[in-house]
């Protein structure tokens, strides 16, 4: 890391709402976590996706709940044979 923070809290007012407006039109789903995981942005594809409008409320494990048990379970595998191979 070189110091700076990328926290969308800590941005000025003008730049959050700038940032809001691109997420918000872009076609690609977008959240963003704070640095405890904990969701601080979600555009409304990501909402829509995940069928909460109010997803920032649901903790830290709300994308890995949205998803299929199967996919859970083939990420949870594929994400811990990455960590023992480090």
């Amino acid at each position: 890391m070189d110091g700076r923070t990328t926290s969308l809290e800590v941005l000025p007012e003008e730049k959050l709402v700038d940032f809001s407006i691109l997420a918000e039109y872009a076609p690609v789903m977008l959240w963003l976590p704070n640095s405890d995981g904990d969701n601080i942005f979600s555009n409304s594809l990501h909402k829509t996706f995940i069928s909460h409008e109010n997803v920032e409320k649901l903790g830290v494990k709300a994308w890995f709940d949205a998803l299929q048990p199967d996919d859970q379970k083939n990420l949870s595998s594929n994400v811990l044979s990455r960590l023992s191979n480090t």
